[in-house]
């Protein structure tokens, strides 16, 4: 994961959003309880199910809580969680479940949760309210069904 840690090692000088893509995301959670309580990290997973899939890392703070230009405090990292639990505790919010790959990356002493989420063709995905989201650009909106005609 040489990407990875260039990536990361980037954001020690750069701000994050630079880095956020219609295929890449950051979140910053401080504990479990707050990450598996976020209704917006299925609104993102939505979004990029909907649209060409990617990649969200836990642990890396927005930079607009950067005081200083100091990008390196950015990278707080992410507490140890089991991976096939929080798969299916997230899984669990979505509709449908989906192939969501969860993985821990090790940058300078730090763990980073990577959520792998793929493009889904065969059916819309939702979160558990039945909302339905698309990735545009640097964010997951709301999905417009007759703009993208769904």
């Amino acid at each position: 994961m040489t990407d990875t840690n260039q990536l990361l090692s980037s954001l020690k000088t750069t701000p994050s959003e630079d880095f956020e893509s219609e295929f890449m995301e950051f979140k910053n959670y401080r504990d479990s309880n707050s990450f598996y309580n976020s209704k917006e990290l299925c609104d993102e997973i939505s979004g990029f199910a909907n649209k060409n899939g990617g990649k969200i890392i836990i642990g890396i703070k927005d930079s607009s809580e950067i005081k200083n230009n100091q990008y390196i405090d950015q990278l707080c990292g992410f507490e140890i969680i089991d991976l096939d639990i929080a798969k299916e505790r997230i899984n669990g919010k979505l509709k449908p479940k989906i192939d969501l790959k969860f993985d821990y990356h090790k940058f300078e002493g730090k763990d980073y949760l990577i959520i792998s989420v793929p493009n889904i063709r065969h059916s819309l995905v939702s979160t558990s309210s039945g909302k339905v989201y698309i990735r545009e650009g640097k964010s997951s909106v709301p999905a417009d069904l007759i703009k993208y005609k769904i």
